[in-house]
């Protein structure tokens, strides 16, 4: 009996690593004193979106992640959310919008790398998981919510603030949003 051909095979591509992204948290100083402000960049941050932002699809208050890929543009999202507020100097406005941009473009060559802030909140305990992965081609933050099989909860709450330089152009979104 001659010997048979093999089967063809389907030609299936072999799966390809998902695309390495490099974060690089970095610790900012966001206190406003130094700008005559008694207030932190992160009430700014968590008060509305941002229109000069690469991302930002959270709208009101509370948690939000969005990216920022020039001094230029975080400066002048900081002084929009300013101008909100009445008691605040027009001169202490335009230093403390100058103050974050200098603070974030002295660990971020935005030339490179994008600036992302990330302002989340999760309430417990038990508190969950905070992380973030690659979804597509964009990168998703989340907390992954603990079982809670009593239904109770201590009543508290957990405010995860992360600064990260990340590679240039990357898309990123909380869990849960739309782009």
């Amino acid at each position: 009996m001659p010997p048979q051909a093999p089967t063809p095979q389907p030609n299936t591509p072999a799966p390809q690593p998902m695309p390495r992204t490099d974060l690089n948290e970095i610790s900012l100083d966001t206190n406003l004193s130094a700008a005559g402000l008694s207030m932190d960049w992160m009430q700014i941050f968590g008060t509305t979106t941002f229109k000069n932002a690469n991302s930002d699809n959270n709208l009101g208050f509370g948690p939000r992640v969005a990216s920022f890929g020039s001094a230029s543009a975080l400066s002048a999202d900081t002084l929009e959310k300013l101008q909100l507020i009445d008691e605040v100097a027009p001169a202490q406005k335009t230093a403390a919008a100058e103050l974050i941009a200098q603070r974030v473009s002295s660990q971020i060559d935005f030339s490179k790398q994008d600036f992302v802030a990330v302002y989340m909140n999760d309430g417990g305990p038990p508190f969950g998981d905070y992380g973030y992965g690659m979804i597509g081609d964009t990168l998703e933050f989340c907390i992954a919510k603990k079982p809670n099989p009593s239904g109770i909860s201590g009543m508290a709450l957990q405010t995860i603030v992360k600064f990260y330089a990340a590679p240039k152009g990357l898309k990123v979104k909380q869990c849960g949003h739309k782009l």
